[in-house]
């Protein structure tokens, strides 16, 4: 089978984390998520505020570019996932992917707007997200930035929009 790289992206609170990791397990894929980098980051060095915060994500980033590039050298398929930006991360993706020979896979997990905001409330209510994640925006623009339609990457190969409206239902993409 042909080494593919697999980029999961989205809005926050689309379910990128929760489908990677079924996708993980179903198919014995490696799996790097920014956050988790970005938050053992914080877990060692400290939370402070969204400068610093936006510092270790572009660190959490180069790391990540790291383990994909260690993956795919060693031959084997990875799962990448974030909200990835359009103009900053295809370009990397795509170099990746070509470098190595790897077919790329993009899954975009989209939502309403109102269940996007629903989940992100219910997160920060619940304390599930990390201190480190510094929110410096209003709840009426984070609703008005989630209500926008979120811009897949600009990769080569096939992309799959995944409605992840009800989670547990969701029916696993064909690898």
């Amino acid at each position: 089978m042909k080494k593919l790289l697999i980029v999961i992206t989205g809005h926050p609170g689309s379910g990128k984390s929760t489908l990677a990791k079924r996708l993980s397990r179903e198919y014995r894929i490696p799996f790097v998520s920014k956050d988790n980098i970005k938050e053992r980051i914080f877990d060692s060095l400290g939370v402070k505020d969204k400068v610093w915060s936006r510092k270790v994500s572009d660190v959490s980033h180069r790391i990540m570019d790291d383990a994909v590039d260690q993956e795919l050298a060693a031959g084997r398929s990875v799962i990448v996932e974030s909200n990835f930006k359009h103009n900053i991360d295809s370009k990397r993706f795509t170099e990746l992917a070509q470098k190595y020979n790897a077919d790329c896979f993009q899954i975009l997990c989209t939502a309403s707007g109102d269940v996007l905001f629903q989940r992100w409330k219910k997160r920060i209510k619940a304390g599930e997200r990390h201190a480190g994640h510094v929110e410096e925006i209003s709840l009426d623009e984070i609703k008005k930035d989630l209500a926008k339609p979120y811009k897949a990457l600009d990769l080569p190969g096939e992309l799959v929009d995944v409605d992840t409206t009800d989670i547990r239902s969701i029916t696993m993409p064909e690898l």
